[in-house]
């Protein structure tokens, strides 16, 4: 099983998460190199879930499990000896983690309130953390240079895709969440870098409804084959 694909901001490699050997591990593919993907080491744990680059490519945040302390977010630097480093502790189990593209911010989501809200705190250092959701978010995402935060909301039955104006400079300031759209059938998003263009997963209506089928008089029905 492969999940959780995150292309490098270069664009000429990716990473994604696969139980191939047993449990979850982080492999990285080069698409035009012909090589066979190259496991990337992370830490120690059943469960991880890669979520997004740092924006040189140096680094790769993950979601792992570990039995003591649970979910976590982790730093795993790339291409040197240094070890992972445990950015903070995070509850749920769908989680979403991705850095500004300047590099001093994380944007993420987590249960630790009840529900899922989408929060903004130092990066890599942590401390002191910003609610951006209003009503519930997941699924941060930056956009237009990291002055814009995206993030998915559920309203009764429907799901929304919400802005938040932000300045992420040295100080980070958040503005009211507005609607960008809405849809009953939203899965989930991704956007463009300018926030010009929307990526939509939505259910499909093709998918027919489960059911139960009762078949009378089945012992007739097998003699006559």
């Amino acid at each position: 099983m492969e999940s959780d694909l995150v292309w490098a901001p270069d664009g000429r490699s990716f990473v994604y998460s696969s139980s191939q050997a047993g449990r979850f591990d982080v492999y990285r593919q080069q698409p035009d190199s012909g090589l066979p993907p190259e496991p990337v080491p992370t830490v120690e744990s059943q469960f991880k879930a890669v979520l997004s680059f740092t924006p040189d490519g140096r680094g790769l945040v993950i979601a792992a499990f570990d039995p003591v302390r649970r979910w976590g977010l982790w730093l795993v630097p790339l291409g040197k000896e240094a070890a992972p480093t445990l950015l903070m502790p995070v509850e749920g189990r769908d989680f979403g983690a991705v850095v500004s593209p300047d590099g001093r911010w994380l944007a993420y989501n987590t249960t630790d309130s009840g529900r899922s809200e989408v929060y903004v705190t130092p990066f890599p250092a942590g401390g002191q953390r910003t609610r951006v959701s209003v009503n519930g978010g997941w699924n941060p995402t930056w956009v237009r240079g990291g002055n814009e935060l995206l993030y998915g909301s559920r309203q009764g039955r429907d799901v929304n895709v919400m802005s938040v104006q932000v300045g992420a400079g040295t100080v980070f300031t958040a503005g009211a969440p507005q609607p960008v759209l809405s849809r009953r059938d939203l899965v989930t998003f991704a956007a463009t870098s300018d926030g010009e263009r929307l990526l939509l997963s939505v259910e499909s209506g093709d998918t027919p409804p489960p059911y139960i089928s009762l078949t009378l008089n089945w012992t007739a029905a097998m003699r006559a084959r």
